[in-house]
């Protein structure tokens, strides 16, 4: 939890944000992170997980255009 801690607050001087907002996309993020992990220990085609991945990035990035 320590590491984690000093990881965000670098990141938050790095992305010029509060580290609270590090910590609550890190919250976002864990359950991806989890579930893509799960995936590959069950032998899912890595393509296909990257494949969807990237669609993920490519909706998020139309939220920011959106704005």
């Amino acid at each position: 939890m320590k590491k984690l801690h000093q990881t965000l607050s670098i990141a938050s001087e790095v992305f010029l944000c509060r580290e609270e907002e590090s910590f609550s996309a890190v919250g976002l993020l864990l359950p991806l992170m989890n579930e893509v992990m799960e995936l590959v220990s069950e032998g899912a085609d890595l393509k296909e997980i990257q494949e969807t991945l990237k669609e993920c990035r490519e909706a998020l990035r139309k939220l920011k255009r959106r704005d």
